[in-house]
């Protein structure tokens, strides 16, 4: 995940100047910034899809800024609908926001899930697997899950 950011940053440095992205009026200012690199990024998202190259830098942005929020949900979705062991970054996720901001993330994730779950009906299911899964990240990850999903908060891992 640490590695996401300086990637996303170094992509776009490297983009030619005759890429798309500077084309578009909207993108003339062609300094690498944290906002101009999240538009990029945003930018490539709604171009393609299965961009998860920006996927994972909007999340680690998420990560970074402890702001976790229902818009930020979708990101963390085909990833999951993936591979069921990428619960754990969306659990990570809203601990990350709860332990750096203090901000309360337990509802967002319960709707996140929630949302997982509709499409994918499965989910549930494959993450009470995880819950035994050999890798701690992954079964504490599933476990947490479980627990929100339950109507429970966050387990507080801070102690």
């Amino acid at each position: 995940m640490r590695d996401c950011i300086p990637q996303g940053f170094r992509r776009v440095y490297e983009l030619p100047d005759d890429h798309p992205f500077w084309l578009d009026p909207r993108h003339l200012n062609t300094q690498t910034t944290w906002m101009k690199v999240r538009e990029y990024h945003e930018w490539a998202l709604a171009e393609r899809d299965h961009e998860d190259d920006s996927r994972w830098f909007l999340i680690a942005c998420v990560w970074k800024h402890c702001a976790m929020a229902a818009s930020h949900v979708p990101l963390f979705l085909p990833l999951i609908q993936r591979d069921r062991r990428n619960v754990r970054w969306l659990i990570n996720a809203a601990r990350q926001v709860r332990h750096g901001s203090g901000a309360p993330a337990t509802e967002t994730l319960r709707e996140a899930l929630i949302e997982a779950t509709r499409t994918s009906p499965d989910l549930p299911a494959a993450i009470r697997l995880l819950a035994d899964d050999e890798e701690t990240a992954v079964h504490e990850a599933a476990q947490a899950a479980l627990r929100v999903l339950a109507g429970q908060g966050l387990p507080d891992d801070r102690a």
